[in-house]
This record gives C-alpha cells, structure tokens and sequence, in this order.
C-alpha cells in the first residue's frame, strides 16, 4: 500500500472522531499524530492497530489534559476498519 493510499485511510478514520472542546481537539490530533506514526516504517512500540491507536491516544488525553475521566467520541465503526496491509497487531 503506497503511503497516499494510507494517508487516506487515515482521513477516513479522522472523519468518524468528532471534534469539539479543547479535550475532543486534543484527542484527534494525538490520534492523527499516531495513525500516521504507527502507519510508518518505525511505530516505536505503537499497535498497529485502529484499537491500540485510539487506547493509546485516550490514555494520552487524559494525562495531559489532567481530566482521568475523559471519554473520547468516535464512531464506533471505526474499531472495525481492517488495519492496511492486514498487519494489525494490537
């Protein structure tokens, strides 16, 4: 899969995460920011998976932002999307 054709991938799963206050904002950009890494040649220890992305980015969120109890909003059919390749791990 050449990296335009991920690059889309991506902005499909980007359109299913709804934006919104300051936490909602930081939360797609840290999940766009991980999509994007963990779609290159080096994940540095990032799943590759849709799942892991969006764990990884919550945990994240609610660190930085200092609010434990911060719950992202995504369509859930997200979860479902195949990782490209078909190498999801996570």
């Amino acid at each position: 899969m050449t990296w335009k054709q991920k690059e889309s991938w991506a902005r499909e799963i980007m359109a299913r995460i709804r934006r919104g206050d300051y936490d909602k904002n930081m939360f797609r950009m840290l999940v766009e920011m991980l999509l994007l890494k963990a779609l290159g040649k080096n994940p540095e220890g990032l799943l590759r998976s849709v799942k892991g992305v969006l764990d990884e980015a919550t945990k994240t969120t609610r660190t930085i932002s200092g609010k434990p109890t911060f719950e992202p909003d995504y369509d859930p059919v997200i979860l479902g999307f195949p990782w490209p390749g078909g190498t999801a791990v996570g």
